[in-house]
C-alpha cells in the first residue's frame, strides 16, 4: 500500500508541476496579465510547499521507521508557516483573478486573517511558559491548533467560491472563466473531505488510505488545470500575442460605427492602452480612479466584443486606419 501511495504522490506532483511549467510558459499579454500569472504561480508554489511536511511525516514513518512526527515541535512550526504562506498567496490570487475586484479593504483583511496562524503560535509559547505543561498537554495544544489551520483554509475557500462566483462576469476571457468555474467547483467538493482527512492526518498517525484520497484529488486538479492553460496557451494564441491584421478581414459594420459613437475620453482609454500603459497608469494620466478604469474597458470589451486589451487595441487600429482612408 505505501508503494502505491508513493507512486499517486509522485504521478500528482509531477502533473502539477506540469501545470507550473505551463503557466510560467505562457507569455502575458499585458501588466495585469502577468501579475495575475505571478499570483498563480505564487499560489501554485504555496500549494506545493503545504503538502511537503504531511508527506515526509507519512513516508518517513513507513519507509525509515521513525517515530510519529505529527507531535514534534518543528512540524507545529512548520504547519504554522506551511498555513500562513497558503493563505497569503491564495488571498492575493482569489481577489486579483476577475477584472472587477473587490475594496482593497478586503485584501487586506483576508492578508490579515492569513496571519492568525503565527498568533496561534504565539499563543502557544506563552501557555508553555505560563502555565507549564506537561508534554501530553502541550502536544494537544498542538493538535488542537493545527486542526485549527484547516477551519482557517477551509473558510478562505469558501469564501473564495462566494467571491469568484459573483465576479464570475468579470473574467478576463473565455479560459480565465473557465478557471473560475474550476476552482469554484473544485473548492467546494474539496472542502468537506480536507476538513475530515485533515482531522485524521494530525493524530498519532497517518493512515494511507486519507493520504491516497488527497493525492488522488490532487492529481485530477492539477490535470484539470494543466488541460486548461493548455487550451489558453495553444488554442487561442492571441491572448498571449498581438494577433496580426489580415488585409482580407472584413470589418463589421457595428464595429465601425462603435468607433464613431467613441466619447473621447473612450478614445483616451483605448489610444493609451494601445501605448502599453497598464490599468493603473492609465488612471493617473486621466486622473479617475482605477475602478474606473477597469469598468470601462470591461464594457468596451463587450462593446466590440472582444476577450482582452491586445484585440481591442488591434481593432481600433485597423478600423481608425480604414476610417481615415479617403474614399474613391
Amino acid at each position: 500500500m505505501n508503494a502505491l501511495l508513493f507512486a499517486l504522490y509522485a504521478l500528482s506532483h509531477c502533473v502539477g508541476f506540469a501545470g507550473f511549467a505551463l503557466m510560467i510558459a505562457l507569455r502575458a499579454y499585458d501588466d495585469e496579465s502577468a501579475d495575475r500569472m505571478l499570483a498563480y504561480n505564487l499560489f501554485l508554489v504555496s500549494f506545493f510547499a503545504y503538502l511537503l511536511p504531511p508527506n515526509i511525516a507519512f513516508f518517513a514513518r513507513s519507509f525509515l521507521g521513525s517515530a510519529a512526527l505529527t507531535g514534534e515541535p518543528w512540524y507545529y512550526v512548520a504547519d504554522v508557516a506551511r498555513t500562513t504562506l497558503l493563505m497569503t498567496a491564495a488571498s492575493y490570487f482569489f481577489w486579483r483573478t476577475p477584472t472587477k475586484t473587490a475594496p482593497r479593504a478586503t485584501l487586506v483583511f483576508l492578508l490579515i486573517l492569513s496571519q492568525l496562524p503565527i498568533a496561534g503560535l504565539l499563543v502557544q509559547a506563552i501557555l508553555i511558559q505560563g502555565l507549564g505543561l506537561s508534554a501530553g498537554a502541550i502536544a494537544a495544544v498542538r493538535q488542537m491548533l493545527m486542526r485549527g489551520h484547516v477551519f482557517l483554509i477551509a473558510g478562505l475557500l469558501a469564501w473564495s467560491c462566494a467571491y469568484l462566483k459573483t465576479h464570475r462576469a468579470y473574467a478576463v476571457d473565455d479560459e480565465c472563466g473557465k478557471m473560475m468555474d474550476l476552482t469554484i467547483n473544485g473548492n467546494l467538493a474539496f472542502i468537506p473531505v480536507f476538513v475530515g482527512v485533515s482531522f485524521l492526518n494530525f493524530g498519532p498517525d497517518r493512515t494511507w488510505l486519507p493520504l491516497c484520497a488527497e493525492n488522488v484529488y490532487y492529481a485530477a486538479v492539477h490535470a484539470a488545470n494543466v488541460a486548461v492553460l493548455a487550451l489558453r496557451g495553444f488554442t487561442t494564441p492571441e491572448i498571449s500575442a498581438p494577433s496580426r491584421p489580415r488585409a482580407e478581414d472584413p470589418f463589421p459594420e457595428a464595429a465601425q460605427r462603435h468607433v464613431l459613437s467613441l466619447s473621447g475620453r473612450e478614445r483616451d482609454i483605448i489610444e493609451l492602452m494601445a501605448q502599453g500603459l497598464a490599468n493603473k497608469q492609465i488612471a493617473g494620466e486621466l486622473l479617475v480612479s482605477e475602478h474606473a478604469i477597469r469598468n470601462q474597458m470591461h464594457r468596451l470589451f463587450k462593446r466590440f466584443g472582444v476577450r482582452n486589451r491586445v484585440e481591442l487595441a488591434e481593432l481600433y487600429r485597423r478600423l481608425t486606419v480604414q476610417s481615415e482612408r479617403p474614399r474613391r
